[in-house]
């Protein structure tokens, strides 16, 4: 079963020798999975993570998550504020 996880995006990052990362807050509680399957937007990612983000008030913030693009020409896909989606299958598929 697919699901379609709701993001907003934050910030978009190049790091050189690494790639694209985009980062996004959640808009939901939707369950997902980062697999070999799992787009965001229908672009291809390498890896998704909790990255170290801090409010204001220097608490952590749990609802960010960091987007390794496999492809860096996708990064054309994605601007601050936009809402994203994350299609996931716990499977894989």
């Amino acid at each position: 079963m697919n699901t379609l996880a709701q993001f907003q995006v934050e910030y978009v990052m190049r790091v050189q020798n690494v790639g694209v990362f985009v980062f996004a807050h959640r808009c939901d509680n939707e369950e997902f999975w980062i697999n070999e399957s799992a787009k965001l937007n229908g672009c291809s990612i390498t890896h998704g993570d909790i990255p170290r983000a801090f409010d204001e008030r220097g608490n952590p913030r749990l609802d960010i998550w960091a987007f390794l693009l496999k492809n860096e020409g996708d990064v054309r896909n994605f601007s601050v504020g936009d809402v994203v989606y994350l299609e996931s299958s716990k499977d894989g598929n």
